[in-house]
């Protein structure tokens, strides 16, 4: 039997040589995060189709977001193709392997009494991880694109704000020290948009903000990224203290979820999410 392991890391040391850093990054992590175990369960010479596609499924039902599912596809793909060449393994026919959107479970949203107790908190805590919540429970934003937020990019006098960055987060390796860095990259397509901001909203930032400085950064105040786990945990930490789940996702999926029931037409509600397609669910509030 093949080590499989082994192979992973072979494949990744050939992918190395060939793309950028920040590429090879993300194949790195999907290996470490989700690869590893897979082919510790299922031995990359017994493999099939069917095997990749169930895992694939069962990923989604855990989680797991349509776009990582395919770049996992991708990625097995990649490393089975590399093996079959090197140790001659029994072809798969990778265009066989369908991940229906259909299929995929519905988006964890927030109820009316999680998202009142967590608009309560943001009333009394008038802080960044608030600023974070009510941007991203109202206005649609991914976290990342908070991060990147800097007081240039926010017009409180007109009441809008630029989205045109998102932070990403790189492995740097120099002298055999692993460090884990903080960059912005431009955004392109339907994600480049303007946010209106709501009289309630250009009030609660014009409180928060304080001295502008069009460098700042929005969350920390500071000429430095944000760190998002930092906000990430303090979160997670909140939700856990109320009792249910908590997470960037689970708000901006409770926002897409409250226009669509508001009958926002959808051409308005992909511009203000930065998409240029929407899967549409059952999803109703428990």
């Amino acid at each position: 039997m093949l080590n499989s392991r082994d192979i992973c890391f072979q494949w990744l040391e050939e992918k190395r040589i060939s793309i950028k850093p920040l590429s090879y990054d993300k194949y790195e992590t999907a290996v470490n995060k989700y690869l590893l175990s897979f082919f510790n369960q299922y031995p990359i010479d017994n493999l099939d189709q069917h095997i990749i596609e169930d895992y694939l499924y069962h990923q989604i039902e855990l989680g797991l977001s349509h776009s990582t599912a395919k770049f996992l596809k991708s990625t097995i793909k990649s490393i089975y193709t590399y093996a079959e060449r090197t140790y001659h393994l029994d072809h798969i026919d990778f265009s066989c392997i369908k991940i229906d959107v259909k299929r995929k479970s519905n988006p964890i949203t927030l109820s009316d009494e999680q998202e009142d107790i967590v608009f309560r908190y943001c009333i009394s805590h008038h802080d960044a991880l608030s600023v974070a919540i009510l941007l991203t429970l109202y206005s649609g934003l991914k976290f990342s694109e908070i991060c990147a937020l800097q007081y240039g990019d926010i017009h409180l006098d007109e009441q809008y704000m630029d989205i045109h960055k998102m932070v990403q987060r790189s492995v740097n390796r120099e002298n055999d020290i692993t460090k884990t860095l903080l960059h912005t990259i431009e955004l392109t397509g339907a994600s480049r948009r303007q946010i209106i901001l709501s009289d309630f909203m250009c009030d609660y930032l014009r409180e928060f903000m304080g001295e502008y400085d069009e460098r700042k950064y929005l969350l920390n105040g500071t000429y430095r990224l944000p760190d998002q786990r930092t906000y990430q945990n303090k979160l997670k930490q909140l939700g856990n203290q109320n009792g249910f789940e908590l997470t960037f996702l689970i708000l901006r999926n409770t926002f897409k979820e409250n226009c669509i029931k508001n009958n926002v037409d959808m051409k308005t509600l992909m511009t203000m999410l930065g998409v240029s397609n929407i899967v549409f669910t059952n999803n109703q509030k428990k």
